[in-house]
């Protein structure tokens, strides 16, 4: 019976706690007008991006004073997310990325300005940390529409090393991360532009060497070519060869035989020996077994040498 009274009167406690904070002035407010607000006047657009203050829908929009026409959001902090989620955190993450991606898109059609997106990926990644489409979300959505300064793309690559975090093996974060920095930065002066692409660079490398990447590798040994560093644009379409498709193949091949012409013909002559002999063999397991290789030595070596049929 004791049992009993105690669990009713914690229910009781807990109904009178949530009353008490729905229905406090500022908790009311905050849900009451925490709705999308995107600006769809064009003028006051305008004065919103130029931040012309002597208006005062300006800076109603701009200070959130005005609870008409600010937009507010109220979103609990990351403890309380996780304890009111009740071990359902992946579907409370779930119904929170729906309502990102809803105010994401009530914004880029109208003003395309995203206070709010930092708020909304943290409440997320609060509750999931593990969902590697959260981002590479993230940074993609923050360059829409936008003026594609440092600042955005610099804020977009941090949110693309905070998924390496959890998914250190995920070659679209790498190939996001390299395509920011090569296309879209802008450099201060040259020695900043090269120091941006040889990041560039090695985030390229890195994607096109993960499992699952769509990075042609004619792309990377191509990167490394421009900056005159040959014998890296060497091996790499050599050790990515086998790994490419027939099309890219032949490119790999047309631009080692341009980097050194005998080597892409001993290459060919082992690619047709391996398919005669034994094309179910992994090739490099190939070059080992291959008879001729006495003692063994790797694939890019043989195909170095005047060996081969």
């Amino acid at each position: 019976m004791k049992t009993v009274r105690n669990i009713l009167f914690t229910v009781l406690m807990l109904a009178i706690a949530a009353v008490a904070f729905f229905y406090t002035k500022d908790t009311y407010l905050s849900l009451k007008y925490a709705a999308h607000r995107p600006i769809r006047d064009r003028s006051l657009l305008e004065k919103v991006l130029k931040k012309q203050t002597g208006d005062p829908r300006v800076n109603a929009i701009l200070h959130g004073r005005d609870m008409e026409m600010a937009e507010t959001l109220y979103l609990p902090g990351k403890t309380v997310l996780r304890l009111g989620a009740l071990g359902w955190n992946t579907f409370f993450a779930d119904i929170l990325f729906i309502r990102a991606r809803s105010y994401f898109l009530s914004h880029f059609f109208y003003d395309r300005r995203f206070p709010w997106l930092d708020a909304y990926f943290n409440a997320i990644q609060a509750l999931d940390p593990f969902d590697a489409r959260l981002y590479l979300w993230a940074a993609q959505v923050l360059k829409y529409g936008q003026n594609l300064d440092n600042r955005v793309i610099l804020k977009a690559n941090r949110f693309l090393k905070e998924g390496l975090k959890y998914f250190p093996n995920d070659p679209r974060l790498y190939k996001e991360l390299g395509f920011n920095l090569y296309f879209e930065y802008h450099a201060r002066d040259p020695v900043d532009r090269e120091l941006m692409r040889i990041r560039a660079r090695e985030y390229f490398t890195k994607a096109a060497s993960l499992p699952g990447s769509h990075i042609d590798p004619n792309f990377v040994a191509q990167l490394y070519s421009e900056k005159k560093d040959d014998r890296l644009a060497l091996y790499y379409a050599l050790s990515k060869y086998f790994d490419a498709s027939a099309y890219q193949r032949r490119q790999l091949l047309y631009r080692i035989s341009r980097l050194k012409g005998d080597m892409a013909v001993n290459l060919k002559r082992f690619e047709n020996h391996w398919k005669q002999v034994m094309p179910f063999v992994d090739v490099n397991l190939f070059a080992i077994l291959n008879d001729k290789l006495r003692p063994p030595i790797g694939l890019l070596k043989y195909i170095n040498t005047k060996g081969g049929r």
